[in-house]
């Protein structure tokens, strides 16, 4: 399969706060953000290339858009399928007192008197065909914080494996086991969307500098 798609996606403002300030009402913050990616897939669909770019108004500090970017790529050689991304997000520090989430990333991250947080990340991924299945494996790295808005500037990155299983069932189907590990510096908390909370049932997130295994299954489906 060979050709060129372009997605775009815009998510509508729905957090909208509204608080009094010595009786008149104010408009806090009013977050929306927007999204757009181009991807080739060529040669057969052995090559594929694609770019991203977002902007997100307010979920950092009001007034001020945070921007990212991102660039990925792959080769399938026939014996393996190697894939390779590289992704760069800064967020904008000010006026920190509203964001939609006391807890967004990198709210906690950021210096009163603003400025620039910049997060880069890099990843590396292949899947070795093994007759009708696959097995897969990645590596990613995250750097540490930086720039002037950053208030903890060591110690914030990490890096993640993970290994895994693919049986295709049939046509349309496939199963899958894996695992995978996040190794965290000591000021970072990575983990994954769905994490359970800690003991103390208020934070739905890792301690910092701690290290988080996943155990996971996967069924896919193809309509």
């Amino acid at each position: 399969m060979n050709g060129v798609i372009f997605d775009a996606l815009y998510q509508v403002p729905e957090t909208k706060r509204v608080v009094n300030t010595a009786g008149a009402p104010v408009a806090e913050y009013n977050p929306s953000m927007w999204s757009t990616s181009i991807q080739w897939v060529g040669m057969g669909g052995r090559a594929r290339v694609g770019a991203a770019f977002d902007r997100h108004k307010e979920f950092t500090s009001i007034g001020n858009t945070d921007t990212g970017w991102s660039i990925k790529g792959g080769w399938n050689f026939g014996l393996v399928d190697v894939g390779a991304a590289l992704e760069s997000m800064t967020y904008k520090c000010g006026a920190i007192s509203g964001p939609p989430s006391g807890s967004s990333a990198p709210f906690s991250a950021c210096v009163a008197a603003g400025g620039d947080v910049k997060a880069k990340q890099w990843g590396l991924a292949a899947a070795v065909p093994v007759g009708q299945n696959r097995i897969r494996g990645a590596y990613s790295k995250a750097a540490d914080l930086s720039g002037s808005g950053t208030l903890v500037a060591t110690d914030t990155g990490a890096s993640e494996w993970n290994l895994g299983y693919e049986h295709r069932y049939d046509a349309r189907t496939s199963v899958g086991l894996g695992y995978a590990h996040i190794n965290n510096k000591a000021n970072a908390n990575f983990t994954w969307t769905g994490m359970a909370v800690q003991q103390n049932g208020l934070q739905n997130n890792a301690s910092a500098g701690s290290s988080v295994s996943w155990l996971f299954a996967n069924l896919t489906y193809r309509f």
